[in-house]
């Protein structure tokens, strides 16, 4: 039985108050490897014909009609995959007694204090501090000025030791 591997995502305080309510999210996450112009469509490889460690990914082509002009663009996968479990990055303060900014929870790790010394970016939350764990539902990409993914999310867990 092979367990799936967690990831981290970051959300903003309206992500997190949507996620607590039982909402499911959508991100959007810009691509890493933006077309290089409006001329490129984006192309899965399928085939077995390449190399084994690019199926499944995606890269951009430049078409003429059916014909494929350029295929040289760098492979790359999405952030998350359909299936995927992955655990909530929020802003937050205090090491040991957590205060949660989007909605003032505390969670208990130690302390008994729950005067806010500092608060810290989403970025750097451990994930031991994290209150909640997602599904991904489906990953898609819309492209528009910007190629984003678009990843869909439903609330998996929520640690009930926490309160208001």
């Amino acid at each position: 039985e092979s367990k799936v591997k967690e990831k981290s995502i970051i959300f903003s305080a309206q992500e997190v108050m949507d996620a607590l309510a039982g909402l499911k999210i959508k991100k959007r996450i810009p691509f890493k490897h933006q077309s290089p112009s409006d001329e490129y469509v984006l192309s899965t490889c399928l085939s077995k014909t390449g190399s084994k460690r690019e199926i499944g990914k995606y890269h951009w082509i430049k078409l003429d009609g059916l014909s494929v002009i350029d295929g040289k663009q760098p492979y790359f996968s999405p952030p998350y995959r359909k299936g995927g479990v992955v655990w909530v990055k929020e802003s937050y303060g205090n090491p040991e007694i957590i205060v949660y900014r989007a909605d003032g929870m505390t969670c208990s790790f130690g302390r008994a204090d729950h005067l806010v010394t500092a608060w810290y970016p989403a970025a750097q939350m451990p994930r031991w501090a994290s209150r909640i764990t997602m599904n991904v539902v489906s990953v898609g990409f819309e492209k528009g000025n910007l190629a984003v993914w678009v990843i869909e999310l439903e609330v998996y867990s929520i640690k009930d030791r926490c309160k208001r």
